[in-house]
């Protein structure tokens, strides 16, 4: 298992970033090929259609950059906002709670009771893990439709694609 949370790719683009855009832009016009794009200045949103989507169905962010002359096309996967929101809101509580109970057992060793408080912020870390192993096992509901969002750049510009995953 990889601790990124968003699988992502870089990758060069043999013309222009204007010339990159207008690839994107043509591709996206194949209605068969099953993805739909929104365009944003030298950026896309790629996704699969929304009868297709589920909960846990990714969206590509493509951003066209020049770095040094060069072109280079740099794609992160992402959830949607709806799960990205869940996940960021879980972590905080249980880092607030975990925090807190460290605080209740210090409060406590200091006047010498047990630190039952230490109870809470194991119960937290256990939470946080089981709320990573979902994401994680979420994150492979999803790879279908990352694998189609990728194959789907990689016929556009004609070059294969690894994404990173750690």
């Amino acid at each position: 298992m990889s601790l990124r949370l968003r699988p992502r790719f870089d990758i060069e683009f043999g013309g222009t970033p204007d010339e990159a855009m207008e690839v994107m832009r043509e591709a996206l016009n194949c209605v068969e090929c099953g993805i739909l794009g929104h365009r944003y200045t030298y950026q896309y949103e790629l996704r699969v259609p929304r009868e297709e989507r589920h909960f846990w169905s990714p969206f590509l962010n493509l951003l066209i950059q020049e770095d040094n002359g060069k072109t280079h096309l740099r794609g992160k996967f992402g959830p949607n906002a709806n799960v990205w929101t869940m996940f960021v809101a879980a972590y905080t509580v249980l880092g607030i709670t975990a925090f807190v109970g460290l605080i209740v057992a210090s409060s406590q060793w200091s006047i010498q009771q047990a630190p039952t408080g230490l109870i809470v912020t194991a119960v937290c870390t256990v939470l946080a893990i089981i709320v990573y192993i979902a994401g994680k096992f979420g994150e492979s509901l999803a790879m279908n439709h990352i694998h189609r969002i990728l194959r789907f750049v990689e016929s556009a510009y004609d070059v294969p694609i690894a994404i990173e995953m750690n």
